[in-house]
């Protein structure tokens, strides 16, 4: 139980670093689905499909989420 809300609060301090980027950024699982937009992603994305975001350039990177899905953070560089 301590193990896993330590995780639980360390996932809290990446989310939050996440949404402090100037920049988009967006985690996505291997099936498409969107898990995380950062607030720069919601104010200037918002409504965008992942078809739709495949066609901007982007940093990507293996990201671990949980549920041990395999997922990839995206940050855009428009």
């Amino acid at each position: 139980l301590i193990i896993a809300r330590l995780r639980e609060s360390a996932r809290g301090r990446e989310i939050a670093w996440l949404d402090g980027l100037s920049a988009p950024a967006y985690v996505v699982d291997a099936a498409g689905d969107i898990l995380y937009r950062n607030r720069a992603f919601r104010d200037v994305l918002g409504g965008h499909a992942v078809d739709e975001l495949a066609r901007y350039p982007a940093i990507e990177s293996p990201i671990r989420w949980p549920g041990q899905r395999r997922t990839k953070l995206r940050i855009l560089t428009l």
